[in-house]
């Protein structure tokens, strides 16, 4: 807490730093440079106060480590003299005045004097650490009590506003729509009018609405009043005024913060007011000056505009400044752009090098992690360090491993408590499955490997290879999209997967926190977007989500970007459904509530297909069985693969080959070589799942 209470402290000085420098050029160049230029510019200042970057030149972080190591000196010096003076022992001023010293025995090398205040900050805080600590406790109360009581006071104040509102009146809402359509607004802004307001304002960041007082708008006031308040949202003002109100409760001991949300506040207005002006006439602007008069004058509610609101009229002072801004409006030249530009850029290289205090740096870890931690299917955990992949057997932790140093390839490690086996692979991806499982078969046959620790390896090999191709797709210069069909009872929708970042960003969306914490941004089509708000739905896709996420681990590629369509609401009688769809032959919707199925009923579904030689649903009822933990055992494969030899159902056979182990492969295609020669479609099929002739094969030794 104390090196968070430092942190926030040098941010609070660097920030303030670019508050005042901010405001003399307000001073200086305020005549000069437009109002959207000083609104603007405060989210320097608020970057400066939010975020703790700094570079090379750190200006408050190191007075601030300056300070620090001043403090400790001090203390350490502090405490030598005091525990000498308990021992009775002379101060080192008066030993040097003296001239006396103790002289060293012969032949003895005198020991450097040690002080003791490294010894006493090991037995106790140091009094500044704790004084600190104490300071970071009563600074984050406050900031958590304010924004506590700012998030419930503006709660109490929309509560009230939404009971005593009512939608406009239909010609007031048709303006409102054009209007709309004149500034190009595509989100949905809302219109109400509510009798106990004082002014016009926006509110609301997730559901903004326009609120009116109950009064008589002429066509020309109410034209500039919905002007005004559609400029606020599509400047995004809300967002703004929020960030500000932020910084204000991480910041609350800091008077600048304070006049900062003050500033804003009034340049929001004074730079809205100017955006509108940008595109009038001056006949017009002289009619929207007329608006804001009305607007003040007719302020007759008794609720004014709150925390998180802006608002068309905000006292007489600032109407006085915003009048004169109308009266005295005027196109900025080149030079005067040109100037806002360099203003702003200088401001924005001072903030940097101000900086901020960085904590003390730790001591580095033993190993570099790879990011690419995972589960095996026993529950055994593989973790990625220094470009080596460490299976951690018997319960281990990342503590129990030896670094194995630099490797040329792929590097899988089995950790025991007494021993560690490693096999080391080429690293090539398009099989490094079928590499493993050959070298851990040789090392199975001298050995050296046990058969649990064997299936480890190659299903560690096999998720690499999956990662692997995975982050080959995604690097990619193309992106593909690809959808599927998932069922959650009660509803069934597509997903589709690999939106372009710009795609993504047009679709209505939300953010899902999964089962394990992670968080997944899930966009919705256009004809969908309704779902995004229905709390039910959105539970329902989380916990599908969640699922899918258990069976893939941490292969995030193939649900990157995703975006739902087509929901559709089909009930809970699982069995019916896949009897339908089935039916239907409508194979994706059968695959997805397949998945939800038994393992008997799917069963009876892969008996079935096998006796009509239906391929599809063979397939699809062979890879819900796998999906679900429940995959046929090798005796299982092989008597299907025995059944569909004898009655001649090659695609059949083809399906089950790619559920066979290596070794059941090799030995179904020496056996079908015998027996049908190598030009026998079965052999074919195995030949080309194992490798690209059978030169090949007849090199490799059995």
């Amino acid at each position: 807490m104390g090196e968070l209470w430092k942190t926030v402290l040098s941010l609070s000085v660097s920030g303030t730093t670019v508050i005042l420098v901010l405001f003399c050029f307000s001073r200086i160049f305020g005549r000069r440079l437009s109002r959207r230029w000083q609104y603007y510019i405060w989210l320097v200042a608020a970057a400066r106060l939010l975020l703790p970057f700094s570079g090379e030149i750190n200006l408050v972080g190191n007075a601030f480590a300056q300070l620090e190591t001043r403090s400790e000196q001090w203390e350490t010096k502090g405490t030598d003299t005091e525990q000498s003076a308990e021992a009775g022992e002379e101060k080192p001023e008066q030993k040097i005045a003296s001239g006396e010293e103790e002289p060293a025995a012969e032949g003895e090398v005198p020991l450097p004097e040690v002080t003791s205040g490294y010894r006493t900050a090991l037995q106790q805080p140091d009094v500044p650490d704790r004084l600190t600590a104490a300071a970071g406790m009563i600074w984050l109360a406050a900031a958590s009590g304010l924004f506590f009581w700012k998030i419930t006071a503006y709660s109490r104040f929309a509560g009230r506003i939404r009971a005593g509102s009512q939608p406009a009146k239909l010609p007031l809402l048709e303006q409102f729509g054009r209007i709309k359509e004149k500034k190009e607004i595509r989100g949905t802004v809302e219109l109400y009018v509510n009798k106990s307001v004082s002014a016009p304002f926006l509110m609301g960041c997730l559901r903004p609405r326009v609120i009116l007082p109950e009064r008589a708008f002429s066509e020309k006031d109410f034209y500039y009043t919905a002007l005004h308040e559609l400029t606020h949202f599509q400047r995004r003002d809300l967002f703004y005024k929020w960030l500000v109100q932020l910084l204000i409760c991480l910041h609350w001991f800091n008077p600048f913060v304070w006049f900062l949300g003050r500033e804003t506040d009034r340049a929001c207005e004074l730079s809205c007011d100017e955006a509108v002006l940008d595109g009038l006439l001056p006949e017009e602007r002289r009619a929207y000056g007329d608006t804001l008069l009305h607007a003040a004058a007719g302020a007759g509610g008794f609720l004014q505009g709150g925390t998180g609101v802006v608002t068309m009229h905000r006292g007489g002072r600032l109407l006085k400044g915003r009048l004169e801004a109308v009266t005295g409006y005027r196109k900025r030249s080149g030079p005067v752009r040109f100037l806002s530009v360099v203003l702003a850029v200088a401001v924005a290289a001072g903030a940097a090098v101000l900086g901020a205090y960085a904590q003390p740096g730790r001591e580095a870890p033993r190993f570099s992690s790879g990011g690419n931690d995972f589960l095996l299917t026993d529950g055994t955990e593989v973790i990625q360090r220094d470009q080596v992949f460490y299976i951690l057997c018997d319960g281990l932790t990342e503590e129990d491993v030896l670094p194995a140093g630099a490797v040329d390839g792929t590097l899988i490690v089995a950790v025991h408590k007494d021993r560690q086996t490693a096999v080391l692979l080429s690293g090539e991806q398009d099989d490094l499955w079928g590499e493993a499982e050959e070298i851990c078969r040789q090392m199975q046959k001298r050995g050296d490997l046990s058969e649990q620790d064997a299936l480890r390896v190659t299903e560690t090999a096999r998720e690499l290879q999956k990662r692997m191709q995975s982050d080959q797709q995604e690097n990619a210069p193309y992106s593909s999209f690809i959808q599927s069909v998932f069922y959650q009872e009660p509803y069934l929708f597509y997903v589709g997967y690999d939106l372009t970042e710009e795609d993504a960003g047009r679709y209505t969306g939300r953010v899902l926190t999964l089962e394990d914490g992670e968080q997944l941004y899930v966009s919705f089509a256009d004809a969908d977007r309704g779902w995004a708000e229905n709390e039910e739905f959105l539970e329902i896709l989380s916990v599908r989500f969640s699922e899918f996420r258990k069976r893939t681990g941490k292969r995030w590629a193939v649900i990157r970007r995703p975006i739902v369509s087509q929901i559709e609401y089909v009930g809970n009688d699982v069995k019916a459904l896949a009897a339908r769809y089935h039916a239907e032959e409508d194979r994706g919707r059968f695959h997805a509530v397949l998945l939800k199925l038994d393992t008997d009923s799917q069963s009876a579904y892969l008996e079935q297909a096998f006796t009509e030689d239906d391929a599809a649903v063979f397939s699809i009822a062979l890879s819900c069985l796998y999906k679900e933990d429940a995959l046929l055992d090798g005796a299982q494969i092989d008597l299907y693969a025995s059944r569909a030899y004898r009655e001649q159902k090659t695609a059949l056979f083809s399906i089950l080959v790619s559920y066979m182990s290596r070794e059941m492969q090799q030995t179904w295609y020496r056996t079908l070589l015998e027996e049908e020669g190598k030009w026998s479609p079965f052999t074919i099929i195995l030949q080309s799942e194992l490798y690209d002739s059978e030169d090949d094969i007849r090199e490799n030794e059995w």
